[in-house]
């Protein structure tokens, strides 16, 4: 069943994705739990631009859903892009915990190649 427009299944994206923090009306990014408190900071604001740059190209590479990205404020985003008219209400609930755990995935492989948020190692894993 397709939603109507009056359904706004693009809300249940942006809900989902809040808690990762959204950026702007539509967008998100992905900030892994343990730099929440300090996504203020450069270092740590360009550490995020990369990881959210690489989730971007990792999901767009194993195709599970499509997001297209935006740069807001100077920052690199994530905007959820519904293309298919067989998109449902449940394929959208779906997207955030994909980029959840795409993305913590990215962040586990930067942090093993020993990329740096906030000048300091970014430490071993953590769920967020």
């Amino acid at each position: 069943m397709i939603a109507r427009l009056g359904d706004r299944p693009h809300a249940s994206i942006s809900a989902g994705l809040r808690r990762e923090t959204a950026v702007a009306e539509g967008t998100s990014r992905y900030v892994p739990q343990e730099l929440r408190a300090r996504t203020a900071e450069s270092s740590v604001g360009e550490y995020l631009d990369r990881l959210n740059r690489q989730l971007l190209d990792r999901l767009q590479r194993e195709g599970e859903v499509f997001v297209s990205n935006a740069v807001v404020r100077g920052r690199f985003v994530l905007r959820a892009c519904i293309v298919n008219f067989h998109t449902d209400v449940g394929d959208v609930e779906e997207v955030p915990s994909i980029v959840t755990r795409v993305g913590r995935s990215v962040h586990s492989l930067l942090r093993e190649e020993g990329v740096e948020a906030g000048g300091a190692a970014a430490g071993p894993p953590q769920s967020g």
